[in-house]
């Protein structure tokens, strides 16, 4: 078991960046249709950096809310989580919406699609708070948490701390 194990942070990482890109091209695909009558010939564009920019927050948020809980600013951390939380409801909406239209075209799998879609969002802000929860706990504490300058200097974060299978440290 300890084979398996030793894997976890890897599989818990593949699994949320998974998510956040099965969740970006379904942004990609509704924001391209949206912006395809517009009077501009960029609806790619659009549909792909719209898609980019969001999922790219929700990771950059679960980085940095892990960050600031393992330098005990559990204020900066709450607000990360919060916001990603709020990303995260912003794209269960927009994708409801979608689901709905795919659920339209193939009526067969109506009642399917609307629920995959939000297993699959919501699997990605679960699987962030697991990140989250682990790699709050594994930066390199600093003994100066004042100085800017110590702040920079912090090692990264550290994903040895899966190699006990729970991620939890004592």
């Amino acid at each position: 078991m300890r084979y398996f194990t030793a894997y976890a942070p890897h599989v818990l990482i593949g699994v949320t960046i998974a998510t956040f890109v099965l969740v970006g091209a379904m942004q990609f695909s509704y924001y391209t249709k949206a912006f395809e009558k517009s009077a501009v010939t960029l609806d790619w564009v659009f549909g792909l950096t719209i898609a980019l920019v969001t999922q790219a927050a929700r990771f950059a948020l679960v980085t940095n809310g892990a960050n600031h809980f393992a330098h005990d600013r559990k204020g900066k951390g709450t607000f990360s989580v919060v916001f990603s939380a709020a990303l995260t409801a912003m794209c269960s909406y927009e994708m409801s919406h979608l689901a709905d239209v795919w659920a339209s075209q193939n009526p067969e799998y109506g009642a399917a699609i609307p629920i995959i879609v939000q297993v699959i969002i919501w699997l990605g802000f679960g699987l962030e708070l697991m990140l989250l929860s682990a790699l709050a706990g594994s930066a390199v504490e600093s003994p100066d948490r004042n100085d800017a300058q110590d702040y920079q200097k912090d090692a990264p974060l550290d994903l040895k701390v899966f190699q006990d299978g729970n991620g939890i440290t004592a």
